[in-house]
């Protein structure tokens, strides 16, 4: 084969035609020029047998993948080159990700490139053929085989999307045969990851569609919350074949992110909880995007487990940011554009059928407590006797929400203060207890005659120096109010310091007192009414 490496690729030479002479007649080729020219000539032949054998082995490929095998496979084993690659641009990250290799036996191949990385980002930049007679004198070249490497643009839908990278272990060892043939193996490779893609993108569209049907139909029958989530993530995981599928919904009483619903993560621990700003699915909460990371084990933030790929998808539920949606691959750069738009589809489903399910569970839930607020106040108006009343009051207060605490104050219009008149699984001492308008819980809530919440009592700046030594946590307090005069406070506490109460609770405790306070001002006109009775 001939060497040529002072020329360019493209370069023929100078050329120059006489119109006005015959040219010069040519002397009688000898024996060593007849048989170059055979062997020309077999080489041609050879090289044009292999261009046929490609292009009728691209025909069947059925993916891109296999496209990609028999690119570098064939001129590997048909022409014999050393080293033959096929690097794909990732057009999310912008690198160049080896799709297929052959030979690389005896030095490191590498995988993934940067933008401008090694000598083959030239055919990315101009589009045209680069031909380095001996690598080792350019500064661009990754350290590897040496000798010489041949950097050809492979064109996907009019683009450069891809490099087909040639390399010989000798210096100047390609020469414009080789340019030829190695464009015209570019071109056919282009072709056929076109039309691999177009398939592939056909098919994965109907796959999507008939995903998306079949989960909306699963979400349309789930009957709460928990079912909606893992309808999620299996649905993913099962039609759609993602490796590791995780749905995340938002604590949004500690910001704390809280798995909902997960599958697969067989080989990495599965993480039920992190913190605001903790790890790579922190990012959609706080911008409201969708989030591709290419290679986690490159990014600060990644909680190490599985590595790969992995995409975070924001999940809104009425309005608000309020879940991630987690998908990982064990392979790098594994995802693209067509796996955002599902799973951007899915996660909308998602959270409109979360949103459905909270209402629901609203719904069904004030129903019940209206209920047992009916069924409770029925029994404790049944009593008359204002001490045993109160008591009563306190005690199924505590029962209606699930309180470890609870204590009632009556207000003293004389002094403006509120004292404690009965205690449920309190120390009898703080029975008499005495609060000043603004003092503590009660006071606060005398003071102002709001309901009042309390995320831990521990810390609230306010809090009673009477309640020191009281473990209490997550508080509610609510007035009891007759018309607009103020009868007393109900406050109830918890000791777990991970159970919060939150607005529904509050909203049930204060329609509990509304009734409260009506049972304790006909009980005090009956004990009225009964005094001036018995004074009669």
């Amino acid at each position: 084969m001939d060497k040529h490496p002072s020329q360019t690729p493209n370069s023929t030479g100078p050329r120059t035609t006489d119109t006005t002479e015959s040219p010069p007649a040519q002397a009688p080729k000898g024996p060593l020029e007849q048989e170059a020219s055979r062997v020309a000539g077999r080489d041609q032949a050879q090289r044009q047998a292999a261009l046929l054998r490609l292009s009728a082995e691209l025909a069947a490929a059925v993916d891109e993948d296999e496209v990609c095998q028999r690119v570098v496979k064939g001129l590997y084993e048909s022409l014999g080159y050393d080293n033959v690659a096929l690097d794909l641009v990732d057009e999310i990250a912008g690198e160049r990700v080896a799709a297929a290799n052959a030979g690389y036996l005896q030095v490191p191949f590498v995988t993934h490139l940067l933008p401008g990385q090694g000598l083959s980002a030239r055919p990315l930049e101009d589009g045209k053929l680069h031909y380095t007679p001996d690598v080792s004198t350019d500064p661009r070249y990754v350290p590897g085989l040496g000798g010489a490497e041949v950097d050809v643009p492979v064109f996907i839908d009019g683009k450069v999307l891809g490099v087909l990278v040639v390399e010989s272990r000798q210096p100047s060892a390609f020469n414009q045969d080789d340019f030829e043939i190695l464009t015209a193996a570019a071109q056919q490779a282009g072709l056929a990851i076109e039309k691999a893609r177009l398939l592939a993108a056909e098919r994965g569209q109907s796959q999507r569609q008939a995903a998306l049907l079949r989960l909306s139909a699963d979400l349309a029958a789930a009957v709460d919350e928990p079912e909606v989530c893992h309808c999620v993530v299996n649905g993913l995981h099962e039609t759609l074949g993602y490796d590791n599928v995780a749905l995340d919904i938002v604590d949004e009483t500690t910001g704390n992110r809280v798995n909902a619903a997960t599958v697969g993560f067989r080989d990495a621990p599965t993480v039920t909880r992190l913190a605001p700003g903790e790890g790579l699915s922190a990012r959609p909460l706080e911008d409201g995007k969708l989030h591709y990371t290419p290679d986690v084990t490159k990014d600060p933030r990644f909680i190490p487990g599985l590595g790969g790929a992995e995409v975070d998808v924001p999940v809104r539920i009425g309005g608000e940011v309020l879940g991630v949606m987690v998908v990982e691959s064990q392979q790098p750069y594994a995802f693209n554009k067509e796996d955002f738009e599902i799973l951007t589809a899915a996660s909308q489903q998602a959270g409109l059928a979360i949103e459905k399910a909270r209402l629901l569970a609203a719904e069904r839930q004030r129903a019940n407590e209206l209920d047992a607020l009916s069924t409770t106040m029925a029994d404790v108006t049944a009593e008359l006797d204002l001490s045993v009343l109160l008591q009563a009051i306190v005690e199924r207060a505590a029962e209606l929400l699930n309180a470890a605490y609870g204590d009632l104050g009556l207000y003293d219009e004389a002094t403006q203060e509120i004292e404690v008149a009965v205690s449920h699984n309190l120390d009898q001492g703080y029975i008499g207890t005495r609060h000043r308008l603004g003092e503590g819980a009660m006071g606060y809530v005398a003071e102002t005659c709001a309901p009042l919440i309390i995320e831990d009592y521990q810390t609230w700046e306010r809090r009673a120096p009477q309640y020191t030594g009281l473990k209490a946590h997550s508080t509610l307090a609510a007035p009891l109010m007759v018309s607009k005069r103020l009868v007393g406070v109900i406050a109830i506490s918890d000791v777990d310091p991970t159970q919060h109460f939150g607005p529904a609770d509050l909203h049930l405790l204060n329609l509990f007192a509304q009734q409260a306070a009506i049972a304790i001002e006909n009980a005090r006109l009956l004990a009225s009414e009964r005094q001036r009775a018995d004074e009669l």
